[in-house]
């Protein structure tokens, strides 16, 4: 079908284009050319993503595919045209969309992923298009689509964490994995609900669900830290080999030093790989780089047991004593401490309470240092401690327990970290 040359499709189409140049001004420019180009501006940005195409705007152009670079701009120009003009367009395109013909559909996932919130993933997973086969699958553009806007969605509402279990628990199993796969790669202490509801909902989806936990790590509550892990423990005898691996791995994430003892025995056993996977996970629990034989390890564990057991409690009641001093001692001897971090940080939690601002100050220090996202909500109150030094510290190990380069108002950060 011809292009019918409105003045915003040919700016969206020159822009466009010239997203391709060696001298491309960049795409911010780019898309503030598309947004601002008349009032059609969004039916042009629409008319492009549904046809997938870049019109010809001189008798020079050669036909263009549209690039994902080239969507990339088109989003952006759309995310700075007001919402409620994108979803009005987007509406009755979707309306007057002929059966059968699902590049609207697609056109509205990554629409949705430019100006939508948590609300709208519920319809980004139902509008994605299957195939005709059976069992249907999502196509590859579908996929695509799926994985960007669910990404984008989660970078820009944080209520849609919240959200994205109900998502999940409510879609088939082929789209459920391409919103798994929107999840972070690095650290990210809000996706285990997200990863729990997977694995539970969908048995396919487990070996991803595990494989998404040793990249994200633990989460702000230690006891949803503990039934994952004791769940992926379940999941170790009738495991195969890859996924027996990926487990492994993963109790290494999120495990606060239970699992220690399954792991050493692992060292022992006769598969190389889950010999490796067993001492990649002791020593990416501990931080400690120990041979791979099982008796060093015992050894420390040994020791490590005996500090829980005749030190900690010693040094929990001097954390509350009245002399500083004492609390002070007591804060460096948590601050060295290998595993249990998780429990280990709310006894440190109760120094954030004292008077003394210095103390608080080393709380929240030795809080970084431990590195448990489990206090990441009692930090969270100390941004608004009156002493300025002790907020910045707070700011600080939230930053280094979060992964994320957080903004200093309080209630911006436990909304972002959803800790209310």
């Amino acid at each position: 079908m011809a292009w019918v040359l409105t003045p915003e499709l040919t700016a969206a189409a020159q822009a466009l284009r010239d997203a391709r140049r060696a001298d491309s001004p960049g795409e911010s420019e780019l898309a503030d050319r598309i947004a601002s180009s008349g009032p059609a501006a969004v039916e042009a940005a629409l008319e492009i993503l549904v046809r997938a195409r870049v019109p010809e705007v001189t008798v020079d152009d050669a036909p263009q595919i549209l690039s994902q670079p080239q969507r990339d701009v088109l989003l952006l120009a759309l995310s700075r045209i007001p919402e409620a003009d994108v979803r009005s367009a987007l509406e009755l395109r979707l309306a007057a969309a002929t059966e059968g013909d699902h590049s609207v559909d697609l056109a509205a996932v990554h629409a949705l992923g430019a100006v939508g919130g948590a609300r709208d993933l519920q319809r980004v997973a139902a509008l994605a298009p299957r195939t005709p086969t059976d069992p249907p699958a999502l196509t590859r553009e579908a996929r695509t689509a799926v994985r960007g806007a669910c990404a984008a969605i989660l970078r820009r509402d944080p209520r849609a964490w919240g959200e994205l279990p109900d998502v999940i628990r409510t879609s088939d199993e082929i789209c459920a994995r391409a919103l798994l796969e929107a999840l972070s790669t690095g650290q990210e202490p809000r996706a285990l609900p997200v990863l729990a509801e997977a694995a539970r909902v969908h048995a396919a989806l487990a070996p991803q669900a595990v494989m998404l936990a040793v990249r994200c790590g633990p989460s702000t509550d230690l006891a949803l830290d503990a039934e994952f892990t004791a769940w992926m423990l379940s999941e170790l005898p009738q495991a195969r080999h890859e996924y027996s691996r990926g487990l492994l791995q993963a109790i290494g994430a999120l495990d606060d030093g239970d699992a220690v003892a399954i792991l050493i025995d692992r060292l022992d056993h006769e598969d190389a790989g889950l010999r490796d996977a067993a001492l990649g996970a002791l020593r990416r629990m501990t931080g400690l780089g120990l041979a791979t034989a099982p008796d060093v390890w015992r050894a420390w564990y040994a020791k490590e047991l005996r500090w829980q057991e005749r030190e900690r409690p010693r040094l929990r009641n001097d954390l509350q004593a009245s002399d500083p001093g004492r609390v002070t001692a007591a804060l460096r001897e948590y601050r060295g401490r290998r595993v249990w971090r998780g429990s280990l940080s709310q006894d440190v939690i109760r120094v954030l309470e004292r008077r003394e601002a210095g103390l608080r100050r080393l709380a929240c220090d030795v809080l970084a240092q431990l590195g448990s996202p489990s206090a990441l909500k009692a930090l969270s109150s100390a941004l608004q401690d009156a002493d300025a030094s002790v907020a910045e510290a707070a700011w600080r190990a939230m930053r280094t327990l979060s992964g994320m380069d957080l903004p200093h108002e309080p209630e911006r950060v436990r909304e972002i970290l959803r800790l209310d």
